[in-house]
């Protein structure tokens, strides 16, 4: 009898089955890069390979073209394959690609493999020699590995007609070095040179009247040299528009007489109250000249790029009664728009007073004099201003803003408080950088700045406009950068002006860290690639009455590389060191900064290679050459002969040698106070271990404002309650994460009076699980005012079973500018809004907000995905959309309302299952402010009951049923 084991013949046979499918696999993996080679030229024509495998009569053979240098073939190393491109000696270039002219506009990336010394990389892009373009890169972008690195270049071609061809290569500059390439890569990205911007054409009538009165005010101002105005110089006008025909009223704006020379005027027009032009109520139009053309929309789009405010400004044809139209700049005026556009929210804007500037210099004008008398006290007598003080008399909260932004900008003018106290320091520096780098320093000027004031942080961010006027650039005195020797005692009012903010540490790292990083050439290369096609439509429209007009991009790159290299310091020469004296185990030694920024001393040393070295800290102001050297007196270890030092905010580490003589000179130091912790706890209560706080479970009584800085993080451990009395509150700079859980929840609760909890701008992500907050106030501290009793400020946070209720103040939770994803939240009994989101993006699902006194979900400017959230019991809307916000909602039940749902104000929300009960109105989508436009809001499986009147919209907006318009 013969037995057979079934089990094993299957074995064997599903052995051999998975032998053959690993060898397919391997097999597969093998030609991968040959399958992908082979896709990418089938699908692009404008992709191009080489991985110098294969050579024909001296050409490399690669995908879509051959490429010259099939000479350089070599086998010592590969990336990919079994070869590569070898030059040494008088092989210096390799795998050339000759490519015909591509489309004006057109981006070519290119990327290279190489191997070798690393200060022999070079991949280089050239044009025939009629043209003399010259591209070249070493920038690294990625180590692959066993020696090989990868390098990358970006063109965008230019529009010369000069330009034949480029030539594509990789290049050894140094015969006496061997280095290798391999798979190098171009693809071709054309843009659609189609233009995109339509200009408008306006048109302004005035009548005799309005003429002779402007005509009058010109003739005086022409022979004053001066343009002064006031209430009386007002005149009205028609503005049309497209279908937008209204009365207006206008002057002539500017301070110089050169808005009024020639034909083209420049004017400040004010619209009606019930209208608006590109969202703007009033706004200036003038010739482009007057703002050096193209480069004032160039700096406004780098501002636009960094999220620092600016004013709306563009070109436009440009029509007076019945002249021919004129091509025009128009420029929006400091109103509330300029926030809200820029997902802020509505803040007072002010200004240092100038009125005064220029009447005084009109009187001397009429003594035949050219200067005003007090000129160089102008900056601290001026009087400080808020735009459309009208208005903030009529709104309290308004009023409190203008309070506190007085104060802020008046100890700013007197140099009283820190920087940091006064502004948001990051876009402050920010934007000082860019007018560096744009030369835009015209906005600088004292009675030129504008001054935004961000209620939820209580500080001032600048507004950047009139980045030029009709002479171009300005460069103070020959300066690389404004902050050159900026930090001396200045006599002259501007600098005086300017050395208060670059004396400050925190402001100095922080300008230097955004001016080394504006000023990279990829940097700059990936902003015009972004922006050229914009850019050079304007320039074909500027050139319509401006036909030699030529845009100078270069100008902006030679101004980043001069900025790149005046900054870099220089070791043992930047800052010099002087024995002044010694005891028994340490010396005092005087220090002196002579280069064009402040510098940190960080460490002392023994000797230069030593690894290891003694922490100093010391801030070091600059020394102008010709002035008096100021010294600093600084503590090491004896015996240490080197002093190691930086440029706080750049990369890279400096030494100076300490000299065995005496300083020339003494001065002393000046020490400005940092923000330190606060933490009014007792010691057994928490725990610091480097920049992590941690608060322990138990109950903890805060009588004083808790405050944590940026440099650190906090964590609330679960069973930890908090409770705030005596006008306390909970502020973080840092992140901090409440880890509650469901047997063991945070609770922080009112005791007594309390200005609840907030979180602005942390560093990293906050997550809070678990935790409860009840009867919590604003935050409300020397005129500096929140709305929300739980306030987050520019964060990334994650919740899950959070609960907020009684809250005493306008939100129970306000997230602004933030991206978040929130489940199983609980808000009741607040006295007004639940949720309020504004410039969001985020999620929010499984939640339940009840019992409020407005609107359970309020967004403004939000991107929010909304779902299985119950809406009950509210004093207004259920969730309310505004200003340009996008929601989509499913599972959304509203019961108990004034409005169910509304949008407003260009707002798009999508709802699915939706289900209204007992509310007065069930849907609506209106304008609310003439700046936007109206709703659109769209519903599919609608459940409606007891609702008086179920669709309510105006003639702007849009609500749709089941894809049905209503």
């Amino acid at each position: 009898m013969i037995i057979v084991d079934k089990n094993k013949n299957d074995s064997k046979k599903w052995s051999k089955y998975f032998l053959v499918l690993l060898i397919a696999v391997i097999f597969l993996y093998l030609l991968l890069p040959s399958i992908y080679k082979y896709y990418k030229s089938s699908q692009n024509s404008n992709y191009y390979f080489c991985d110098a495998e294969e050579v024909r009569n001296e050409n490399f053979l690669g995908v879509n073209a051959q490429f010259s240098g099939g000479q350089t073939q070599s086998s010592d190393y590969a990336f990919s394959g079994k070869y590569s491109s070898k030059l040494v000696g008088a092989e210096q270039y390799g795998l050339v690609l000759h490519l015909d002219y591509p489309k004006v506009g057109s981006v070519l990336k290119m990327s290279v493999m190489y191997y070798g010394d690393l200060t022999n990389i070079y991949l280089s892009c050239n044009s025939n020699p009629e043209s003399n373009l010259f591209y070249s890169s070493k920038h690294i972008v990625q180590n692959m590995g066993n020696g090989w690195s990868k390098v990358e270049l970006k063109v965008t071609v230019p529009d010369d007609d000069q330009l034949k061809y480029f030539l594509i290569f990789a290049y050894n500059p140094d015969p006496s070095k061997t280095v290798y390439y391999d798979d190098l890569t171009v693809e071709i990205e054309e843009k659609d040179l189609k233009s995109s911007f339509t200009p408008d054409l306006v048109s302004l009538y005035l009548d005799n009247k309005a003429l002779n009165k402007l005509e009058n005010q010109r003739n005086v101002a022409l022979n004053k040299g001066i343009l002064i105005t006031d209430e009386d110089s007002w005149v009205k006008g028609k503005f049309s528009y497209d279908s937008l025909n209204t009365e207006v009223e206008l002057r002539f704006k500017g301070d110089w007489v050169d808005h009024l020379e020639g034909d083209k005027w420049s004017y400040r027009i004010k619209m009606p109250s019930e209208e608006s032009w590109k969202r703007m109520k009033e706004f200036s139009l003038q010739s482009p000249d007057k703002r050096f053309y193209v480069k004032e929309w160039v700096f406004h789009k780098m501002l636009e790029n960094e999220d620092i405010l600016s004013t709306p400004y563009d070109f436009i044809r440009f029509k007076l009664n019945n002249q021919p139209p004129y091509v025009y700049a128009y420029e929006g005026h400091m109103l509330k728009q300029i926030p809200e556009s820029n997902k802020r929210r509505e803040g007072v804007i002010i200004k240092f007073g100038e009125d005064e500037k220029w009447s005084r210099l009109a009187d001397a004008r009429d003594f035949g004099q050219n200067r005003a008398p007090y000129e160089n006290e102008e900056r601290v007598i001026a009087n400080i201003e808020a735009f459309k003080s009208k208005k903030i008399k009529k709104n309290p909260v308004l009023i409190e803003q203008w309070q506190h932004a007085h104060e802020l900008l008046y100890n700013y003018q007197q140099g009283i408080s820190t920087p940091d106290a006064i502004f948001d320091i990051d876009r402050m520096a920010k934007y000082y950088a860019i007018c560096d780098i744009m030369e835009a320093n015209h906005s600088t000027i004292w009675h030129n700045q504008r001054f935004y004031y961000n209620p939820i942080i209580g500080k001032l961010e600048p507004i950047g406009f009139d980045g030029y006027s009709e002479d171009g650039e300005l460069v103070y005195y020959g300066k690389p950068f404004l902050g050159n020797y900026m930090n001396d005692d200045h006599v002259n009012y501007w600098y005086a002006y300017y050395s208060y903010l670059f004396k400050d540490r925190k402001f100095s790292e922080l300008y230097a860290h955004y001016l080394a990083e504006f000023s990279k050439k990829e940097y700059l290369e990936d902003f015009f690639d972004k922006y050229s096609m914009e850019i050079n439509e304007r320039i074909e429209l500027l050139k319509e009455d401006f036909p030699s007009y030529n845009f100078d991009t270069e100008r902006i790159y030679a101004k980043a590389i001069n900025i790149s290299q005046e900054m870099k310091p220089a070791d043992n020469h930047s800052v010099k060191v002087y024995i002044k004296s010694c005891e028994s185990d340490s010396c005092t030694v005087s220090v002196v900064n002579v280069h064009r920024l402040p510098l940190t001393v960080f460490g002392s040393k023994n000797k230069l290679k030593d690894e290891e070295w003694h922490p100093v800290d010391a801030f070091l102001h600059t020394t102008k050459p010709g002035k008096k050297l100021k010294y600093f007196d600084i503590k090491i270890p004896i015996g240490d002969k080197i002093l190691m030092w930086k440029l706080d905010g750049v990369e890279g580490d400096y030494y100076s040698n300490i000299q065995k003589i005496n300083p020339p000179a003494l001065l002393d130091l000046e020490h400005k106070s940092n923000h330190t912790l606060q933490l009014p706890l007792s010691d057994d209560e928490y725990s610091i271990h480097g920049d992590l706080i941690t608060i322990n479970s138990g109950t903890h009584e805060v009588k004083k404002p808790m405050i944590i800085p940026a440099d650190y993080q906090i964590t609330i451990n679960a069973g930890a309650e908090i409770e705030l009395a005596d006008d306390s509150y909970i502020l973080s700079y840092g992140a901090v994460n409440i880890l509650g859980t469901e047997e063991n929840p945070v609770q922080i609760i009112a005791k007594g009076s309390n200005q609840g909890f907030s979180v602005i701008k942390p560093k990293g992500e906050c997550i809070w699980t678990f935790v409860r907050f009840y009867g919590l106030d604003r935050l409300e501290e020397n005129q500096w005012q929140l709305t929300g009793a739980v306030t987050v400020y520019e964060a990334n946070i994650n919740m899950d079973n959070v609960s907020i209720s009684h809250n005493k103040c306008e939100d129970a939770l306000n997230l602004i500018r933030s991206d978040f994803d929130i489940n199983h939240l609980f808000i009741s009994n607040t006295f007004a809004d639940g949720f309020d989101a504004d410039f969001c993006e985020g999620k929010i699902k499984n939640s339940v907000i009840r019992d409020t006194g407005n609107d359970a979900l309020d967004f403004s400017g939000s991107t929010i995905e909304v779902e299985d959230c119950r809406l009950i019991k509210l004093g207004d809307k259920g969730l309310s959309a505004g200003e340009q916000s996008t929601i989509s909602g499913e599972n959304i039940t509203v019961d108990g309302a004034d409005i169910g749902i509304a949008s407003k104000d260009l707002s798009l929300v999508r709802m699915k299952k939706l289900d209204i009960k007992n509310c007065d109105k069930g849907l609506s989508a209106y304008m609310k402010k003439p700046e936007y436009g109206g709703g659109r809001l769209e519903v599919k499986e609608l459940k409606s009951e007891n609702i008086q009147h179920l669709l309510l919209k105006d003639d702007l907006s849009l609500i749709m049923i089941d894809n049905e318009a209503k």
